[in-house]
């Protein structure tokens, strides 16, 4: 299970920002390091977080905000 902490604590590392610049509105567009190469490295990590299953979520690479992610992450009961 991943929960907020977790996801902007990956998104962090990935995107080589201090934790405290990540929000819940924190996403492609208004974060410069967040681009398209930086999101494939997000939903890796997660899903290998997540031991295969992220990958299954149907629109998870559509969600382009921590909130987004972390809304389909509960739905399908992963965070």
């Amino acid at each position: 299970m991943i929960n907020e902490e977790k996801l902007k604590n990956l998104i962090s590392k990935i995107l080589k920002v201090k934790i405290e610049k990540i929000t819940l509105n924190s996403g492609i567009n208004n974060l410069e390091q967040w681009d398209s190469l930086a999101h494939l490295s997000i939903l890796t990590e997660i899903d290998n977080f997540t031991k295969g299953k992220a990958s299954k979520i149907r629109g998870l690479s559509n969600a382009t905000t921590v909130k987004e992610i972390l809304k389909l992450l509960k739905n399908n009961k992963l965070a």
